[in-house]
């Protein structure tokens, strides 16, 4: 009697071996890049000056008012009113309104970006960054506060009459 069953050598499958290891490295590369993509917005995100505004509208809350004075351009101390009395009448000027800020047109730049901050609708201050020279990464900088200037005008003038025989003082000056 013959034997009839043959014996199948075994083939190797090339193909769907090299296909399999060319779909992982296909995905493998995929995944690398979306996620270097991801890292880069990211970076690109949190270096926009927007973000930082909205930090520094912090310190327009009362208890700031140390952090402020760091940074105020155009008030000046006068011999009648100290910062403190200048920084309460502003903050009495602002107080129970809707803060908010935008872009400051004919002054914003991508270099210096300048932001107004209006109270209900009202432009109470503007405020300006400057690059911070330290790399947050991609060549992306971060921004740093330069300056806030204060548009309310915190003093009052009074018309007082005073006979001439009298001398008239404010504060003792």
């Amino acid at each position: 009697m013959k034997n009839t069953k043959e014996t199948k050598k075994f083939k190797f499958p090339f193909f769907w071996v090299f296909y399999l290891l060319y779909i992982v490295a296909l995905c493998w590369g995929m995944y690398y890049g979306i996620s270097l993509l991801w890292n880069f917005l990211e970076v690109y995100e949190t270096t926009r000056p927007v973000h930082f505004m909205e930090d520094t509208m912090d310190i327009f809350d009362e208890d700031e008012t140390e952090q402020m004075q760091k940074y105020l351009s155009n008030t000046v101390e006068n011999p009648y009113e100290d910062m403190s009395a200048l920084l309460s009448v502003f903050y009495d000027s602002i107080d129970d309104k809707k803060l908010t800020f935008g872009k400051l047109s004919g002054q914003y730049t991508e270099d210096r970006p300048v932001y107004a901050v209006l109270a209900d609708k009202e432009h109470v201050a503007t405020v300006s960054f400057v690059s911070d020279e330290k790399e947050v990464g991609y060549d992306f900088c971060g921004w740093k506060l330069e300056e806030i200037s204060l548009l309310v005008n915190p003093t009052k003038s009074f018309a007082v009459t005073v006979p001439s025989s009298m001398k008239l003082t404010i504060n003792g000056i």
